[in-house]
């Protein structure tokens, strides 16, 4: 194996999780493969829409050329812990 990545069904949304793959293996579009792979095998199963959270570096060009539009932008919180 020399990538991986996840894909939830919620009602009529694809949630597409983390991908990885390997270091000797990228460069060469398996990224992008998992992607559409998931996003072929969601709308099989009847969804509409498929979600994606990334950050703003390395997926998200990836995710823009295969049709994916920024929904939102998230926030993230900190608290300190005595």
């Amino acid at each position: 194996m020399v990538g991986a990545a996840e894909l939830t069904l919620d009602g009529a949304v694809g949630k597409l999780w983390g991908s990885a793959v390997l270091p000797a293996w990228r460069a060469r579009g398996l990224c992008r493969q998992l992607v559409q792979r998931r996003a072929t095998a969601a709308h099989r199963h009847g969804v509409r829409h498929c979600l994606v959270k990334a950050r703003v570096g390395t997926p998200s060009p990836i995710l823009r050329q295969g049709g994916f539009a920024q929904l939102a932008t998230e926030v993230c919180y900190r608290r300190e812990l005595a």
